[in-house]
C-alpha cells in the first residue's frame, strides 16, 4: 500500500519534462495571453487610485471600490475590444428561448450565492479570530458592485456567461441524474472563485486599512517601508479579486480547466484561510516577532539595503499578478503567461514571495537561542516546500496546454536558470 502510494505521488509530481516533440521549439517564446499593455493599463489605473485614495484619506470601504472598479474597467474595456471578433460571426445570435435564457441565468446566480454564501460562513465560522469584521463592511458593496459590472458588461445575448454556464450545468445534472465532466469543471471554477473572491477582497481591504493607518505627518524610512509595501500587496490582491470577478468569454478570460488532483487542492488550500491557520500558523508558525528592522536596528545603511531587497522581491511578486491582467487564478488555466517575470522564470511569484519571507523574518537569528533559530528556519524551510509543491502540481495540470509545454521549453533552455545550466555546461 505505501509503495503504491509512492508511486501515485510521483506520478502527480513527474512526467513534468517536455516531450521531445517539444523540444524543438525551445527556440520560441509563445504569446502570451494577456498583452503586457493590459496589465500596465490596470496598474497604472491603479496607482492614479492609490494616489486619490491618499490624497482624499478615503476610508478602507470606498478605497476598495475606487481601486478594484478603476483597475478593472480599463483592463475588461481592452480585452473586450481584442475579442471582439470572435463574436462577429453569429455568436451572438445563440437560438436559446428567452423563458429558458432567463430560467438558467435564474438558476445560475442562485447556485453563484449558495457558493458564495457557504464559503463566507465558513471562513467567518473557522477563521474568525483571523481577520474582524472585514466581511462585515466590505461584502456588501465592492462584489455588489463588482457582479453588476460584469453582469452588464457580459450577460448580454452572445457566448454563455459563467453565471449561465453554472445554470445550464445545474440543469443538466437535474435531467440526467449526474453531473458530467464539463458539469464538473464549471462547478469547480465556481468553487474556486467562491473560495478565492472573499479573501482577496478582504486582504486588500486590510492593506488599504493598514496603509491609511500610518502616520503620514513623520515619512521616515521605516514608514515609506509600510506604505509601500501596503500599496504592493493592495495592488496585488486587487488585481486578483478582478481576476476571480472576470472569467468571462467575452474578454477571453474564461477558465479552460480547472485542476482536479487532490494535491494541487491542498498545497493550495494549506496556504490560505481557514487551513493556514492550523498548518502555518501552527504546525509551521516560523514567527518569533523578532524580525529584520529590529535585527538592523543598529546597522541604517544595511537596513536600507536589506529593505530596498525585500521592497524589489514584493514589487517582483506583484508585477507577477499584474501580468496576469483579468485573469488571474489560482488551480485554473485561464491562458498562459510568458510576458514580464514570467519571460524568466516559470514561478517569479512564489520565488520571490517566499524568499522575502526569509528576508523579513530572519528566522536564522538566534535571538532568543539557537534551538528557536533552528526550529524556525525549519519551519519556514516546511512552508518553502508547500510552496514548491504547488509549483510542481500546477505545472503537471498546465502541461496539458501545448502553449504551456512550448513555454516550459523554452524556459528551461532561455531562463535564468536555463541559461546559466547552458553556460556552464558550456565552460566545463
Amino acid at each position: 500500500m505505501a509503495a503504491d502510494s509512492s508511486r501515485k505521488l510521483r506520478s502527480e509530481l513527474g512526467g513534468l519534462a517536455p516531450p521531445n516533440s517539444f523540444l524543438s521549439s525551445a527556440s520560441v517564446l509563445p504569446a502570451s495571453s494577456v498583452p503586457i499593455r493590459t496589465g500596465l493599463t490596470g496598474l497604472f489605473m491603479a496607482t492614479l487610485a492609490w494616489v486619490a485614495i491618499l490624497h482624499w484619506r478615503l476610508p478602507a470601504l470606498p478605497a476598495i471600490v475606487l481601486l478594484v472598479v478603476s483597475t478593472a474597467i480599463p483592463m475588461w474595456l481592452l480585452e473586450l475590444r481584442r475579442h471582439s471578433r470572435a463574436f462577429d460571426h453569429g455568436d451572438h445570435e445563440r437560438q436559446v428561448p428567452l423563458k429558458q435564457l432567463r430560467l438558467q441565468r435564474l438558476i445560475g446566480l442562485a447556485g453563484v450565492a449558495i457558493l458564495f454564501a457557504s464559503s463566507i460562513t465558513m471562513q467567518n465560522f473557522l477563521a474568525k479570530d483571523w481577520i474582524v469584521g472585514v466581511y462585515e463592511w466590505t461584502l456588501p458593496a465592492a462584489p455588489v458592485l463588482g457582479f453588476f459590472c460584469l453582469w452588464q458588461l457580459f450577460c448580454r445575448p452572445g457566448p454563455p456567461s459563467p453565471i449561465e454556464e453554472l445554470g445550464i450545468s445545474i440543469v443538466g445534472a437535474w435531467n440526467q441524474k449526474r453531473l458530467d465532466a464539463g458539469g464538473v469543471q464549471i462547478l469547480l471554477g465556481w468553487v474556486v472563485k467562491a473560495f478565492f473572491l472573499p479573501l482577496m477582497l478582504a486582504w486588500s481591504y486590510v492593506w488599504l486599512a493598514d496603509a491609511s493607518d500610518q502616520n503620514w505627518n513623520s515619512i521616515g524610512w521605516a514608514s515609506f517601508f509600510a506604505i509601500a509595501m501596503a500599496w504592493l500587496y493592495a495592488i496585488d490582491t486587487a488585481f486578483a479579486t478582478i481576476g476571480y470577478m472576470s472569467t468571462s468569454r467575452r474578454i477571453g478570460a474564461h477558465i479552460r480547466s480547472v485542476d482536479t488532483a487532490l494535491l494541487g487542492w491542498l498545497s493550495a488550500l494549506a496556504c490560505y484561510p481557514p487551513l493556514s491557520l492550523l498548518v502555518l500558523r501552527t504546525w509551521l508558525e516560523y514567527k518569533d516577532g523578532f524580525e529584520w528592522d529590529a535585527w538592523l536596528h543598529a546597522s541604517p545603511a544595511l537596513a536600507l539595503v536589506w529593505g530596498a531587497a525585500i521592497l524589489l522581491l514584493t514589487a517582483i511578486y506583484t508585477l507577477s499578478t499584474v501580468m496576469f491582467g483579468p485573469r488571474f487564478s489560482n488551480l485554473t488555466n485561464r491562458g498562459i503567461i510568458t510576458s514580464g517575470p514570467y519571460r524568466y522564470c516559470k514561478h517569479p511569484a512564489y520565488f520571490c514571495k517566499n524568499l522575502s519571507w526569509w528576508l523579513i523574518s530572519v528566522p536564522f537569528v538566534a535571538n532568543a537561542g539557537l534551538k528557536t533559530a533552528l526550529f524556525n528556519s525549519l519551519a519556514l524551510i516546511g512552508v518553502n516546500i508547500i510552496y514548491w509543491l504547488r509549483a510542481r502540481t500546477e505545472e503537471r495540470h498546465l502541461m496539458q496546454d501545448e502553449s504551456y509545454r512550448q513555454y516550459a521549453a523554452w524556459i528551461d533552455k532561455h531562463g535564468l536558470l536555463g541559461s546559466l545550466r547552458h553556460r556552464l555546461a558550456g565552460r566545463s
